[in-house]
């Protein structure tokens, strides 16, 4: 049977939340005003107030509806409780001057008198009241002074005979309708006994907020129902109690939210439980539109299905004239095992589209039988617990898993989505997803891990679970296992870095956070999260997403990157990896191409690049020596940015200026970071006016463009030249700043002819050279031993050949030795010598084409294989075989054979 039933109504939040914003503006605005002018409360629309308020009736589970209470018309006030009790709006019961006629109580049951004058100092005016200066009560007969106490001002809450007026406690709405709604509280604790007392409201839609009197009332009304107002709008609502001519402080305030429309009615009549099944039944009614209520019902929070209302209920419809007689409800609803949360929800369609209201009703019921299942296992991997096993509800319903640990506090529901054919096999129909696991951490230490089995309603009472088991587990202290970083390389560019490796911490699946420091303060976090299956395969269990690549500008010199992670299991950082890097300082580079003179205007044209700056914002002017100021580097040169494609443009300059009369030399040049943190100057060079002769000897440029590594050979290739200078230069070659020999231009490149007229077109060049493993600095240098242009590059260290000695085989006399060899600094074919018993045998060279050997080691080319014969006497006999290293002519092993010969 039915144990539970809970009734909710929901609201638009949004309405609510920005009205009291308003209304908190108002407040401040308005602290300590007790008493506004009349008529001061915009939208009120002349609220009315009734003694008894209404409410939406429910029809009796036996039959008959009780027809709801209707609100009283606008501007009528109901009875008070008792014929005895005076107008509310009439003055208190306090003595008068000698003389003044006694205030007439109202009648009860007619409307409220509008008062000619404002009522006492500290009362609101009442709507409609004239607004006149408040003035003190007159003396009681023959005393000649205020009834006020001693000292007090005038209006304000006061004090009966030493004994305070007290405010209404328990302010509370507990109706809202169109229009208005119904208001209640009770009696003050103590104090002086009320006379009456005063609702007031204020509307909060109004910029200043100002209190209205909605009605006064006798002193043993404790609700009344208002009406009048204006639908979508919120009231603050508060209650004074009077007592003769004193009052109270206002009660605290309460929010009346008046509603476009009233909440739809329902009323769950019936809930049987029939085996697998639960019948409901009911009705319900929108009592605004008389439209069918919209109904729907769920089950255990799932989502809401359409429920018909198309009953006949004349009971319903006699309570709700006009709403027609379609309002009963019944449905069957299949259900599993254990206890099930049953709602019912109605509303009005257009109304659920504003988010204004909607009526739910629940009931907890009780199905009957228990879940089942098994806590089968726990698996500790270092300080991860996994509980694992299963669970059903073997009716077929929703089964969910509870576990502690310790019996502490209980995660969340497990929920049972692993498909277990061992366990539906069991329990046929009930579906295969009936397995359940789930990973904790814990401490170091013995532990004891329980599981229950909840059905039906994951939100229903422990009570109604059933255990599954309990187990221990002994977790030891992990052995701690830092993080593992392999910085593969650290690649400069002429701009900055690029670092490129793996890291995974290997008690964590996953990536894991990265470290990165540097120059020029660099200190950035780095995730380890592109995909390496080669990293995968040899640490399993920390998943495929363990790379990572990064660039960090930096500015020209040598530099050290290291790269660290913190172990999420123990904390404290892992050793460090670091690399060195050199930035090479590239010169600043340009012509100064063209100067034209038009009276006094001086236009200068030309181009400029720095390799170690993306892009450039201007170079300077100097006129006979003095600086004067910015040439902007504004016009697209496409025949530069040909020559340098990895910086972006514009790399052109078209500025004018002027200049006073007589003879000029006019000369550009730019700025450019220098290895040692400082600014070095760079001029493009010098033009002369009316006859000014500029000086020559402008500075070489050259441009390193490539350098490739293949073993220890090193192609560099570029281009140079001499702007005063039209043909080949000759230039020196610097290696790790030791003399690397010389080069001479003239290799054809129209290219750099265009972007620097009148040198010629033989600017370009190509060399070769070997070095050793390590990374090296090579630059081409002008006359003085000026660092026109640099490079780093590195020779990766030596490595052993590798070899496989695959087979020996003897036929007669014959021995055949047959394998593959190679070198990874070297593509072809290398040597692989051979020992018989000790002795030497020969050598064979890898020409044999061997192309899975080739698939697996690129970039060595595809001759690996080698077959060699020989002839050997009877008996048996040892091979061994070296692969010989082609730059150290060092060797690898290979491995020993024996062959018996017959």
């Amino acid at each position: 049977m039915p144990h539970d039933v809970r009734t909710a109504r929901h609201r638009d939040p949004m309405r609510r939340s920005v009205a009291r914003g308003v209304v908190a503006v108002a407040l401040a605005v308005t602290v300590g005003i007790t008493a506004t002018p009349a008529g001061a409360v915009t939208d009120l629309a002349g609220p009315t107030t009734t003694v008894a308020p209404s409410a939406d009736p429910a029809p009796a589970t036996g039959g008959a509806v009780a027809p709801p209470a209707s609100p009283e018309p606008a501007g009528t006030v109901a009875p008070p409780a008792s014929p005895e009790h005076a107008d509310p709006v009439a003055p208190p019961s306090t003595p008068e001057p000698a003389g003044t006629p006694t205030a007439t109580p109202t009648p009860p049951g007619t409307a409220l008198e509008e008062p000619s004058a404002a009522s006492e100092r500290g009362r609101p005016a009442t709507p409609g009241e004239i607004s006149a200066p408040a003035t003190t009560r007159p003396p009681a007969s023959g005393a000649g002074e205020p009834t006020d106490g001693p000292g007090q001002v005038p209006g304000t809450p006061s004090t009966a005979l030493g004994v305070a007026v007290e405010a209404p406690t328990g302010l509370a709405i507990t109706d809202t309708r169109p229009g208005g709604g119904t208001i209640s509280w009770a009696a003050p604790t103590g104090g002086a006994t009320p006379t009456g007392y005063r609702v007031e409201l204020a509307d909060a839609h109004v910029p200043t907020l100002e209190w209205s009197v909605a009605a006064e009332l006798a002193a043993d009304t404790r609700t009344t129902t208002v009406t009048g107002l204006r639908t979508s709008r919120m009231y603050l609502v508060r209650v004074v109690t009077l007592a003769g001519a004193l009052e109270s402080e206002p009660s605290q305030e309460e929010w009346l939210d008046v509603p476009v429309t009233r909440p739809a009615i329902v009323t769950l009549e019936t809930v049987e439980v029939t085996g697998r099944s639960i019948r409901l039944s009911g009705w319900a009614v929108d009592p605004d539109t008389g439209e069918p209520a919209n109904l729907r019902w769920s089950v255990d929070g799932e989502p809401p299905v359409a429920l018909a209302s198309d009953g006949l209920r004349d009971d319903v419809a006699a309570a709700y004239p006009g709403t027609g007689a379609a309002h009963g409800f019944a449905v069957v609803v299949p259900v599993g095992s254990g206890p099930h949360d049953l709602c019912v929800h109605a509303s009005n369609p257009g109304e659920l589209l504003l988010g204004l209201v909607e009526t739910v009703v629940c009931r907890v019921v009780e199905s009957g039988g228990s879940g089942v299942g098994e806590l089968e296992e726990l698996r500790v991997d270092r300080l991860d617990l996994t509980v694992s096993g299963w669970a059903l509800d073997p009716l077929g319903g929703a089964a969910h898993v509870r576990y502690t640990v310790d019996g502490g506090t209980s995660p969340a529901l497990l929920t049972t989505d692993v498909d277990r054919t061992d366990v539906a096999a069991r329990y046929p129909g009930t579906g295969t997803k009936h397995g359940f696991s789930t990973t904790t951490r814990v401490a170091v230490g013995v532990h004891e891990v329980c599981a229950w089995v909840r059905v039906g309603w994951r939100n229903a009472a422990p009570s109604a679970e059933a255990p599954i088991g309990c187990r221990q587990v002994t977790v030891t202290e992990p052995v701690r296992r830092l993080p593992l970083i392999n910085v593969e390389s650290v690649v400069a560019t002429p701009f900055g870095a690029r670092v490129t490796g793996w890291a995974l911490d290997p008690d964590v699946t996953g990536p894991i956070t990265l470290r990165v420091t540097g120059p020029h303060a660099l200190d950035a976090q780095l995730r380890a999260d592109l995909p390496r299956p080669d990293v995968a395969r040899a640490y399993p269990r920390t998943g495929g997403l363990h790379g990572f690549t990064a660039f960090y500008p930096m500015r020209p010199g040598t530099h050290q990157v290291c790269v660290s992670a913190s172990d999420d299991l123990v904390g404290g950082p892992s050793s460090e990896q670091c690399r060195r890097v050199t930035i090479v300082d590239e010169r600043l580079t340009g012509n100064f191409e063209s100067l034209t003179t038009s009276g006094s205007t001086v236009t200068v044209t030309g181009w400029a690049v720095d390799p170690n700056r993306v892009s450039m914002g201007s170079l300077q002017y100097t006129v006979n020596g003095v600086e004067t100021g910015d040439v902007p580097l504004d016009q697209p040169r496409p025949d530069v940015a040909r020559l340098y494609p990895a910086l972006s443009g514009p790399h052109g300059f078209r500025h004018s200026f002027t200049v006073g009369p007589g003879t000029r030399v006019i000369c550009v040049s730019g700025s450019e970071w220098a290895s040692d943190g400082g600014i070095n100057t760079v001029w493009l060079g010098c033009r002369g006016i009316d006859g000014a002769s500029p000086p020559k000897d402008h500075p070489m440029i050259a441009n390193i463009e490539s350098v490739a590594v293949t073993g220890n050979q090193v192609t560099y290739t570029g281009w140079a030249l001499d702007p005063d200078y039209a043909g080949p230069v000759r230039l020196d070659v610097q290696v790790d700043r030791g003399f690397g020999g010389g080069l001479s231009t003239g290799i054809p490149r129209p290219d750099v002819a265009r972007a620097y007229p009148g040198t010629g077109n033989l600017q370009g060049f190509s060399q070769k050279f070997t070095a050793g493993p390590g990374t090296h600095e090579l630059c081409v240098l002008g006359p003085g031993d000026q660092r026109l242009s640099c490079r780093t590059f590195t020779v990766a260290p030596n490595r052993l050949p590798l070899a496989n000695f695959e087979a020996l085989t003897a036929s007669g006399s014959t021995v055949t030795l047959t394998g593959w060899a190679l070198d990874p600094d070297h593509v072809g074919a290398i040597d692989v010598h051979f020992y018989v018993n000790g002795g030497w045998g020969g050598s064979v060279s890898t020409i044999g084409i061997r192309s899975d050997v080739a698939r697996a080691y690129p970039g060595t080319g595809d001759q690996h294989g080698f077959t060699r014969s020989f002839t050997a006497g009877p008996g048996t006999h040892q091979i061994c075989t070296y692969a010989i290293d082609t730059t150290t002519r060092a060797n690898t092993p290979m491995g020993c054979r024996t062959v018996t010969v017959r």
